[in-house]
């Protein structure tokens, strides 16, 4: 998957979100070799947790899920805007 190809699919996952009543924002992982391992939207109202944010979302499922590690640095995070400082913490440590 390209990355406006990934970027295409983080759109939808925001409208997805926007549609539940919450901020939209969407988010998709890819691995090294382009394939989407973990994608997330903001869940925030949806879930009643204030950390559900689309990019924590999708990297807990490109670890625990596809990639079974913690360790994502040779992933790409395509994002629908800038992380708040929260996610881009949390992007850093991953």
């Amino acid at each position: 998957m390209t990355n406006d190809e990934a970027m295409g699919r983080a759109l939808a996952l925001a409208q997805q979100a926007a549609a539940e009543g919450d901020v939209p924002v969407g988010a998709v992982v890819l691995d090294a070799e382009g394939r989407v391992i973990g994608e997330g939207r903001n869940r925030r109202e949806d879930n009643g947790d204030p950390l559900a944010h689309a990019e924590v979302l999708a990297m807990q499922q490109a670890a625990a899920d596809a990639r079974r590690v913690w360790n994502l640095a040779d992933c790409t995070l395509v994002v629908t805007l800038e992380p708040c400082p929260m996610c881009a913490g949390a992007c850093l440590q991953t």
